[in-house]
């Protein structure tokens, strides 16, 4: 299932666990439903609680997120008139490399 434990602390001070990943190529993404899986969130939780001590492990939200990528894991990018800029196929690293992609990817729109 793509398990793996990340940990990151949002301004107001709660944290984000997480998370899984499923893949398919396009042409079986119909096949995944659109439910969050407990017994995997509920693994994540197990080995978080092992790594790291919370005075409080109650979960305000479950999100579950849908992404494209591209099949060799590199980034696409598309422009429509100079107004509208779509960029995905981080496909798995987004946690980690959105935040420097984007910043990197506005400062070059507002550089043209």
């Amino acid at each position: 299932m793509g398990i793996h434990i990340l940990f990151k602390q949002a301004l107001d001070g709660s944290i984000i666990v997480g998370d899984s990943h499923e893949y398919a190529p396009v042409n079986e993404s119909a096949n995944f439903d659109f439910g969050i899986e407990m017994h995997i969130n509920d693994l994540i939780l197990k080995e978080a609680r092992r790594m790291m001590k919370l005075p409080d492990w109650r979960i305000q939200n479950y999100w579950a997120g849908y992404y494209a990528q591209t099949s060799d894991g590199g980034i696409f990018e598309h422009q429509i008139e100079n107004k509208i800029y779509i960029a995905t196929g981080i496909g798995g690293k987004g946690m980690t490399t959105a935040p420097g992609y984007s910043k990197k990817r506005i400062a070059d729109i507002f550089e043209q």
